[in-house]
């Protein structure tokens, strides 16, 4: 049924344990995955401003620095799809909002589902914390499934 499916990662526990659980739904559906990381460039983050930051070239070097954590999150999702014989394509973007980059990362891959995991925060915390997944599905234009590890669902 699923063509092409985007895995987003930001290389975390949940969401390597996530991508884990996507390749398998991807083989099942011998679907191709594409695994995206977003970043989020600092001028973009609110209240980031002077907080902590200093000296010339400490943006450049914290760029480089979450460009290569997020490379290394779409590669580890590339090996997990490697494992199981799985076509992968990896992209790491670029966009002011993490929800949104997802969202447009599935239109211009082509991508008829959106895999992602969720902390599932609830409550007071969930709100405050906010969530991406949450925001990504009012703005999705295709199914997404939402994927949640074992002890969060116990929750």
């Amino acid at each position: 049924m699923f063509r092409r499916i985007l895995v987003p990662t930001d290389g975390s526990e949940l969401a390597n344990q996530s991508a884990a659980a996507a390749v398998k739904f991807a083989k099942g559906e011998g679907a191709t995955v594409i695994a995206v990381s977003i970043l989020q460039p600092l001028a973009s983050i609110p209240f980031y401003e002077g907080v902590g930051i200093v000296g010339a070239g400490a943006d450049d070097l914290m760029l480089a620095q979450a460009r290569k954590r997020a490379d290394e999150a779409v590669e580890a999702v590339a090996a997990l799809a490697r494992g199981l014989s799985l076509k992968c394509e990896t992209r790491v973007r670029d966009s002011d909002s993490i929800s949104h980059g997802i969202v447009d990362a599935a239109k211009d891959y082509d991508c008829d589902l959106i895999f992602i995991a969720s902390h599932g925060r609830r409550g007071l915390t969930g709100l405050l914390m906010g969530s991406v997944t949450r925001s990504v599905l009012p703005y999705a234009h295709v199914p997404v499934l939402v994927w949640r590890s074992a002890s969060e669902r116990a929750l």
